[in-house]
């Protein structure tokens, strides 16, 4: 039974109460809309009457309110009047996805009359340090000259000698450079530490000579990079221009030279697209922004979401001493984040944190510091505490990466994160100094292509970094005196050093722990190194495999193994059986909207691709319009389908780190903009790295990856390494296989010291190990000075020390270099001509016949300093080349006596020979005699599709260690798009020459239609049947002779009844060649005779021909005697 109460009279209490209720009810929210059609006093609240700038619904905004932008640009600051609410945020997004651009630039709207040339002025009162033509950034009248949007490549002058306040360089333009900006990046001997800019007060045309006020902080000297601007005598090429705001006048050379009136020219006129300063709940979603930053300082929960920001901060004159630039892209306050987002150009902090709990995530940023003037970042953690940076990837950075010191109590985790400190020096991917981390965490991050992977400098300390994979820099993690720094569960993998501590005197409460490392891990009294090593086998991101060391190797160490997976840790930043992990980004890389455009942008022009010691670089020249990305394709053949293999947002290079060593490729370049992809640009062909028989190796303790390239005769040879000497070395080896006697000559033309007193030069070495039997002669460079010395140095066993022989002080480059040897006995020489020799010295040593002889490169610095050796005119044991124009580029392996052989091309003997030819020079009389083991041919591919694009663009992924992120800009391989399978064989298919061809030659050079004479085997056909109706095994073997350069060959043949191995013999007695063929290398029967007129002086050797431009022929031959 349930009582009933008379009802309460309504008192003046009660009605407060009801009041103040329907006050907390939800406000019906209100939907803004804004096109360029519309009109601020409009009511914007419907899309037939919409605002005409987003500024007018941000004055209005209240907490749930929305604003849809419709397509177009507004040039505009957007600052709004009101905050939002944790339940009710403000948000500002595209209406229905339409491609909204907020703009800090202006377009200038300028009366234009020829000045000097292709030079163009026009009057402006404006006053800015930035313009654009059609949406590219162009570059202020500068030396050297420089590309667009790529000054993180941009090339540099180097002092000749200077101070704190002035500098000489003999190669400085002959203009007055009085009053021009100097950009310089100072430091100590050999480092680029800080960056400076100072006015030029004086130049000494006479004394090649520029003199500052202001010193520089740190010191110049003999190389320290540096670059001019702000001069009208400095513009001279097109994409530069120059201001002069004393009267008023603006400079422009436009991209294609014409009259800039026929381009849209913007300028920067605003810092910031959207001001949220102060404000709290604010969202900004799916905006493009051009010219300028976000800036939310002071904020409380704003979100920036899935954003596309480029040029965001342009500020020249960056200085050491100057920490008071205002960063575009602030973030302060409490709870603030960046997610889904891209940041590309930034010329100080690509974001900058402070305050409290700040995130960024699952971004993309690069092209970040490129004025680097102090500790700048892609992600800059400047002050305060809790910031999370995860899931992002980072790269690119003239300085740092992620600048976690200043604050604490940080997460930075599973980025992707490369090629930092591409303009200074004495830096890393992550870098803190002096400060308490206050246990900030850095973990499950690929670091790679930095100086430094993390480093720990001076007293940095309260530092967990654990389960990161390290590569390809100098240090995986360097420190300095410090405490309470725990590393555990990392990979370092190509390295220098894993760990190198190298200053201070103790490291307390330092643990370095169930680390897999292939180089050495150093720390100081009071640290701990334990279960530490590398333990092969690995597979696929460097995780052990079954047989590893590295599996249950592991101490366990809470929080840092927690969830192992068996009886013990594994050791490695990967636990087997456990949950995979990805680092990186995940967001498609979007394409910038196309100013003012309609069309797909042209194709690059002068695309050039050349060996590189990691690679093949590709080259262009940027496309004259706006482009939001370029593509780089590539394929075996020289046409046809070509598979994308990077994708690059800034900048005109790429590296193709992928390319095997020895192959030749060819490339193309497509641009691409919010409109489509243009058309693929004329192809470039080049080789990777070395070519083959020649092969590149750290020996001994590697301190950083080495490498070589050749191009058009030219070697570059870059090698780290602690000595050649003692009883084991530590050097870059660049080498080739050589059979006996033989010699090696090169001619050593520059260098770039590395600045430990470099060892240089050539070297025959009976084997790999570090302590190999080798006969070396060296220039060997006084610290800091030309090379001033040449010696011999030797080991005369496997083990024993170095003997020395010393020769003459004061070598100057260039310089000649060569070895010789003659059974046990090793000369080494050198000359200052190539003529004229001096012989420094002969040892008798026992070596194998079998050894290896190339270039030794040594900068004797253990923190991972490159010594560059540039060699030319070399004269080797032998080579291998393809002769003639092949589609699919050849190669040959030597192991054991055996040389295999691989090529395409055509059949030999027409006008011009296709085939692969490995060759050496023989003189006089004498014979090539071979055993023909195997003969056979891959599998024709067809011509493949035209040349217009046939892959789509794949969405870019994050970059696995080691993996290109093209030189210009944060890019990333993307996975071959569908292409169909190959046509058929055609002619020349499946038939008489199934097998190719392969034999031996004598040839007057290399060109496809020198004279020759050649023994070949062709048409090979296996045993048929049983019985007295088989049909047994033949071959048939041709001798062809061409009498003169492009004449007609000539032909004879003999049907051998045999199969493979075949001997083959061509012998020469003056001008007459005799060909011959043998089952058993005793018994010879005569093919045929040649006679032709040749010098003494041929290319004899080994060839191979696949008889098909789209197919491979593989030929071994073994028991050589050339």
């Amino acid at each position: 039974m349930h009582s009933v109460l008379p009802p309460r009279p309504l008192t003046r209490l009660t009605l407060i109460g009801s009041l103040l209720v329907a006050l907390t009810q939800p406000v019906l929210a209100t939907t803004y809309y804004v096109a360029k059609s519309g009109a601020d006093t409009n009511a914007g609240t419907s899309l037939e009457a919409p605002f005409l700038t987003i500024q007018q619904a941000a004055a209005v905004m209240v907490a749930g309110d929305t604003c849809y932008i419709r397509q177009g640009t507004y040039r505009e600051t957007v600052t709004p009047a009101n905050s939002g609410t944790a339940d009710a945020s403000i948000t500002f997004a595209p209406h229905e996805n339409e491609t909204v651009v907020v703009s800090g630039a202006d377009v200038l709207n300028a009366t234009w009359t020829p000045h000097s040339g292709s030079i163009y002025t026009a009057p402006t009162t404006a006053s800015f340090r930035q313009l654009f033509v059609d949406g590219v950034m162009m570059n202020e009248a500068r030396w050297p000259n420089a590309q667009v949007e790529n000054l993180l490549e941009a090339p540099r002058a180097r002092v000749d000698s200077g101070t704190r306040t002035s500098l000489v360089d003999a190669a400085l333009p002959a203009v007055d450079l009085t009053g021009a900006k100097l950009h310089i990046y100072t430091g100590n001997v050999g480092g680029e530490f800080s960056a400076n800019t100072r006015t030029v007060t004086v130049h000494d045309q006479a004394a090649h000579s520029l003199t500052w006020v202001g010193n520089t902080g740190y010191g110049v000297y003999t190389g320290t990079p540096y670059s001019l601007y702000g001069k009208l005598a400095l513009l001279d090429i097109p994409t530069e221009w120059h201001l002069d705001t004393a009267t008023g006048t603006l400079y422009l050379w436009a991209p294609d030279s014409a009259s800039p009136a026929s381009h849209v020219v913007e300028v920067k006129a605003r810092a910031s697209a959207f001001m949220l300063n102060g404000r709290a709940y604010v969202t900004v979603r799916g905006l493009h922004v051009f010219a300028a930053g976000i800036s939310m300082a002071n904020t409380n929960h704003c979100l920036v979401d899935s954003c596309h920001l480029r040029h965001t901060q342009h500020y020249t004159t960056a200085d050491w001493a100057n920490a008071s630039i205002v960063q575009a892209c602030l973030t302060s306050g409490t709870g603030s984040t960046w997610r889904n987002s891209t940041l590309y150009f930034s010329s100080q902090d690509g974001i900058t944190l402070k305050g409290t709990g700040a995130r960024v995530e699952n971004c993309v940023i690069g092209e970040v510091a490129y004025y680097p003037g102090r500790y700048y970042a892609n992600v800059n953690c400047d002050s305060g505490s809790g910031h999370v940076v995860t899931g992002n990837t980072l790269a690119r950075s003239g300085r740092y990466l992620v600048k976690p010191d200043e604050a604490t109590g940080l997460d930075i985790s599973y980025n992707d994160l490369g090629f930092g400190c591409r303009l200074t020096a004495d830096g890393g991917a992550l870098y803190a100094h002096t400060i308490e981390g206050g246990g900030t965490n850095i973990h499950h991050n690929w670091i790679h292509h930095n100086e430094v992977g993390v480093y720990l400098d001076m007293d940095a300390h309260g530092y967990n970094v654990f389960r990161n994979v390290i590569t390809a820099s100098a240090d995986g993690i360097r420190m300095g005196n410090g405490y309470r720094r725990n590393i555990y569960n990392n990979t370092f993998i190509d390295n220098a050093y894993s760990v190198h501590t190298v200053s201070g005197t103790a490291q307390n409460d330092t643990f370095v722990i169930n680390n897999l490392a292939d180089a050495g891990i150093n720390v100081l009294t009071g640290g701990t190194a334990s279960n530490n090593g590398w333990f092969p086998p690995l597979g696929a991101n460097y995780v052990p495999q079954a047989g590893s060391g590295a599996i249950d190797g592991g101490l366990v160490a809470s929080p840092y193994t927690d969830g192992f997976v068996g009886a013990a840790p594994d050791i490695g930043a990967y636990e087997v059986g456990a949950p995979d992990w990805v680092p990186g980004a995940s967001i498609a890389l979007p394409q910038f909207p196309t100013l003012e455009s309609t069309a797909v942008p042209p194709a690059p022009t002068n695309v050039a691709a050349r060996p590189a010691t990691d690679g093949i670089e590709v080259t262009w020249t940027p496309s004259p319009t706006f482009v939001g990305a370029y593509r780089i394709k590539r394929s075996e053949r020289g046409h046809g389908h070509f598979t994308t293999v990077g994708t690059v947002l800034a900048g005109a290079s790429f590296i193709d780190s992928t390319a095997e060593s020895g192959a030749t490729y060819s490339y193309v370049v497509s641009a691409v903009n919010s409109v489509g992809e243009g058309r693929n640009s004329a192809s470039a062909r080049a080789m990777s790295r070395v070519p083959t028989p020649w092969a590149n190796a750290d020996i001994g303790l590697k301190f950083r990856t080495g490498g070589a390239s050749l191009n058009d005769g030219v070697w570059v040879t870059k090698g780290c390494g602690a000595d050649i000497g003692g009883s084991k070395d530590s050097f870059n080896y660049t080498y080739e296989p050589m059979t006996g006697d033989g010699e090696i000559v090169a001619r050593l033309t520059d260098q770039e010291l590395g600045g430990g007193g470099d060892k240089v030069g050539v070297m025959m070495r009976d084997g790999l190990a570090a302590d190999a039997p080798s006969f070396a002669l060296v220039i060997n460079s006084g610290t800091g000075t030309p090379p001033p010395q040449v010696r011999i140095a030797y080991r005369a066993a496997i083990g024993a020390g170095t003997g020395w022989i010393s020769g003459a002080t004061g070598i100057t480059l260039p310089v000649w270099l060569k070895l010789q040897r003659v059974g046990n006995a090793f000369t080494g020489s050198y000359s200052a001509d190539g003529t004229t020799w001096t012989t420094l010295g002969t040892k008798s040593l026992t070596m194998a016949n079998d050894i290896n002889v190339g270039f030794a490169v040594c900068s004797r610095k253990t923190v991972g300093t490159l010594n560059t050796s540039t060699f030319d005119q070399v004269s080797a044991p032998w080579s291998d080349t393809d002769v003639g124009s092949v589609e699919l580029g050849g190669n040959v392996r030597y192991s054991a006596g055996a040389y295999t052989l691989s090529g395409s091309g055509g059949p030999h003997g027409p006008r011009d020979d296709r085939f692969n030819f490995a060759h050496k020079t023989r003189t006089g009389d004498g014979a090539v005699i071979v055993r023909l083991a195997a003969l056979a041919r891959e599998e024709a591919e067809g011509p493949g599709g035209p040349g217009r694009p046939d892959d789509p663009a794949a969405p870019v992924g994050p970059v696995a260690p080691g993996a290109p992120v093209g030189p210009a800009a944060p890019g990333v391989p993307v996975g071959p798009g569908p292409g169909g399978p190959g046509g058929p064989g055609g002619p020349g298919g499946p038939g008489r020459d199934a097998e190719g061809e392969a034999g031996i030659t004598f040839r007057d050079g290399l060109a496809a239609d020198a004279a020759m004479v050649a023994l070949r085997v062709v048409d090979l056909k296996p045993a048929h049947g049983h019985g007295p109706g088989a049909s047994p095994a033949r071959a048939r073997v041709e001798l062809i002779q061409r009498d003169a350069a492009g004449g007609h060959p000539r032909m004879v043949h003999l049907e051998v009844e045999a199969e493979l191995p075949l001997w083959l013999k061509l012998e020469r007695t003056g001008d007459t060649f005799t060909g011959s063929v043998s089952t058993d290398g005793t018994t010879w029967t005569p093919v045929g005779t040649a006679t032709v007129v040749l010098p003494s002086a041929l290319q004899a050797g080994m060839t191979v021909s696949g008889r098909h431009p789209n197919a491979r022929a593989i030929a071994t031959f073994d028991n050589v005697t050339w």
